[in-house]
């Protein structure tokens, strides 16, 4: 499997698991349900690249790459869902800091069971 290959199944299964607990944070305040999971799309795609292709080859140990990339992902997710939705910076950290949470341990879990990307 190539790796542009390698990293659009992880990205696929990240949104799948992201998306749903963004949305749920989200679905009272934003009507548009296409407009939220749009909002959910970019955001991910905004900082999993940078998990997959960069943060990866940082000249450090595995932990550090990704605590790194975790770190760059809550914060800039984070950043991302307080713009979309002002007012809201509190609510904006708790999602970001849930969805990540939760794909980074599927994630695991996954690769735990044989998985591999």
């Amino acid at each position: 499997m190539s790796l542009v290959h390698s990293w659009l199944v992880a990205f696929c299964m990240t949104f799948g698991i992201e998306a749903p607990i963004v949305f749920m944070f989200y679905r009272r305040i934003e009507p548009s349900s296409a407009r939220l999971v749009g909002l959910i799309f970019f955001a991910n795609l905004a900082t999993h690249p940078a998990v997959w292709f960069i943060f990866t080859k940082l000249p450090l140990r595995y932990a550090w790459q990704v605590t790194l990339s975790e770190l760059w992902a809550f914060g800039l997710e984070i950043v991302f869902y307080a713009l979309a939705f002002p007012g809201r910076p509190r609510r904006a950290a708790i999602a970001a800091i849930a969805a990540n949470a939760a794909s980074l341990a599927v994630g695991y879990a996954y690769l735990a069971v044989g998985g591999h990307f």
